[in-house]
């Protein structure tokens, strides 16, 4: 049956379903349509009509709609615009092709999930949310952001295994979102980063144990009884890894010294349990899981963008007109412009294409046959002299400014994804990268470039992982500052060089052991896989030319130094000058060398009265 949606909602945007009430705003899907064919499915929230004079509703649907526009994390919902016409208010926002977490969990009630694939989903929402409290503006401050609602709706798992949240406000405004009343400290509200913390823990119990967390029994909720509420997490949840287990005593126990106080601390301890339980988890393996609760999601179709329940499905399409001046919210990203100005603008430059032609061919014909009494053409103003000037230089007049940007974003992109399919991700990403930031500042917040060099930096993420995996340490390093160069706020990447920082100092430890003890036994340089010498260049690897390092190499050639001498006063000619020439190979400035190097050039009397210098010199010295 055909459904129609007569309310005015915008040129740009074709409304396609409504896929229910959620909270206080419709749900549609939608089509956002522009210049030369340009389509993309978006997800569009419409405050409901009966909230429409309520000044405190629309203040908060608006203020959550900006600061949502402020948020770029590839864990968070995009927003891509807003405003309001004689529909209401409304704000355009990323599609999500996927199910919900609370649609995953009711797949697998009563069994929960595996602890792989409940530590990766709370990683990435951690991440987020840590990457949401330490926002700022720009001047520095801090923005204050919570998200205070954090529950199953508002988790979202994709196809591709992406997990995107959704729903952030401002930190101490009212909520009655949370499935559990976090423990509120004394004094504090509940919409908090450490209550964002606490919820969390909800989730990833929730996730572990197969059933909701109900906060009208739970001892974790009820302050003073941390005791009981642990020793149901014990018996709900059997079986957890010791490691899993402390996280979910920290998350779930009142607010104290045992609770988490950042999420930089959680995430750290998300990683790392991740990482001893199954380290190969990631995006592809949560991809084929939801394929396995989902088989009828795999048709082919888009999946569900909202948890809300579909109603009034449709597959037309209805375009409806908005008044421009009645945009009142800044876009985050903009596709292009009206398809009416395509027919006039074609026009327009064929007409001026003719023109040209004919101008070229006429200046043509006086270059074959050029006359002395031809009369030299005349501008009848300055103005007139410029404007015929420039005619003739260009024969193709340039297009408008808008246009322009718009082949410019385009061509861009096109650079962008051929230097990919070329060289691959890792491979052309520089170039890539280059294309995607000239795309930003011709348009701020470009969706599809954020998306490219968040694709690109994911990957750079992959390939130090897998290399931290392998114990190649040095290049997880480079890698890492690779994709930090694409996206230095991402947060995944920041995790991987914080656990790479550990693992290094860790190794240069065991490094700088095994250097003194190559020391201690002579074995300066050689064998060549268990020297002094190979374990501080190691050292340099992870590290670069540090003191350490320095020091290290410039005490090779100082024991070297001392074996010269040894054999210099032994009268063993070529034993000192081996010793010689290694210690100045490690350092070729090294004083004491040097002047062994000038006393071998003496003859053999000259060596042993020499010798005899060197003996009794430390008699005599005070």
């Amino acid at each position: 049956m055909k459904h129609t949606f007569p309310q005015p909602l915008g040129e740009r945007y074709q409304l396609l379903e409504s896929l229910g009430i959620s909270g206080q705003a419709e749900v549609f899907r939608a089509r956002m349509v522009g210049a030369e064919g340009f389509a993309k499915t978006v997800l569009i929230k419409k405050l409901l009509p009966r909230l429409a004079g309520d000044g405190e509703a629309v203040a908060r649907f608006i203020g959550e709609a900006r600061l949502a526009a402020l948020l770029h994390h590839e864990s968070i919902v995009d927003v891509y615009d807003c405003g309001s016409g004689d529909a209401g208010h409304y704000v355009v926002m990323e599609y999500l092709d996927g199910r919900s977490l609370r649609d995953l969990l009711a797949r697998v009630a009563g069994s929960g999930l595996h602890p792989a694939a409940a530590l990766f989903i709370a990683r990435a929402v951690c991440s987020a949310i840590e990457y949401a409290h330490n926002r700022r503006d720009d001047q520095g401050n801090p923005l204050g952001i919570a998200h205070g609602a954090l529950d199953r709706d508002s988790v979202f798992v994709c196809r591709d295994g992406r997990v995107k949240i959704s729903g952030f406000a401002v930190a101490g405004a009212e909520t009655n979102g949370l499935a559990v009343a976090s423990p509120r400290p004394p004094g504090g509200e509940e919409r908090s980063p450490r209550g964002d913390i606490f919820a969390i823990g909800v989730l990833l119990y929730e996730m572990l144990a197969g059933r909701s967390l109900d906060g009208g029994s739970s001892s974790f909720a009820a302050p003073g009884c941390e005791a009981a509420g642990l020793a149901d997490t014990v018996e709900l949840v059997p079986g957890l890894p010791a490691q899993l287990l402390a996280i979910l005593r920290r998350l779930l126990t009142n607010f104290g010294e045992d609770r988490y106080r950042s999420c930089s601390l959680l995430g750290d301890d998300l990683a790392d349990c991740l990482h001893a339980i199954d380290d190969r988890f990631g995006a592809a393996a949560l991809s084929e899981l939801l394929a396995r609760l989902f088989p009828e999601d795999q048709g082919g179709g888009e999946g569900r963008a909202t948890a809300a329940p579909a109603v009034g499905l449709d597959d037309s399409a209805q375009a409806i007109p908005i008044p421009k001046d009645e945009r009142q919210m800044p876009r985050v990203s903009s596709p292009g412009r009206g398809v009416r100005w395509l027919f006039p603008g074609l026009a327009g430059a064929l007409l001026l294409t003719v023109l040209a032609v004919l101008l070229w061919t006429a200046a043509g014909m006086r270059r074959e046959a050029p006359s002395a009494d031809a009369p030299t053409p005349v501008a009848t103003s300055p103005q007139a002299a410029r404007e015929d000037s420039r005619t003739r230089a260009t024969p193709t007049p340039p297009r408008p400014a808008e246009e322009d940007e718009e082949a410019a974003v385009k061509r861009l992109l096109a650079r962008a994804e051929r230097a990919v399919s070329e060289r691959g991700r890792i491979g052309g990403g520089e170039e890539a990268v280059a294309s995607y930031r000239q795309v930003l500042a011709l348009h701020p917040g470009h969706a599809e470039a954020l998306a490219g060099m968040a694709g690109i930096a994911a990957l750079h993420a992959d390939s130090a992982e897998q290399a931290i995996r392998a114990g190649r340490l040095a290049q997880a390093a480079e890698h890492l500052q690779r994709g930090l160069a694409v996206f230095a706020e991402n947060e995944r990447l920041n995790l991987l060089k914080r656990r790479l920082e550990r693992l290094r100092q860790e190794a240069v430890e065991r490094l700088v052991a095994q250097a003194e003890r190559a020391l201690a036994e002579n074995r300066l340089t050689s064998p060549a896989n268990d020297c002094a010498y190979r374990y501080y260049k190691e050292i340099e690897q992870l590290e670069g030319t540090s003191a350490t390092v320095s020091r290290g190499l410039e005490r090779i050639a100082d024991r070297y130094a001392e074996l010269a001498e040894e054999a210099y006063r032994e009268l063993n000619r070529a034993k000192c000058r081996e010793y010689v020439r290694q210690g100045l190979a490690i350092s070729p400035r090294h004083g004491k060398l040097l002047e062994l190097q000038r006393d071998l050039q003496r003859s053999l009397p000259g060596m042993f009265f020499k010798s005899l210098e060197k003996s009794f010199k430390p008699l005599f010295e005070p």
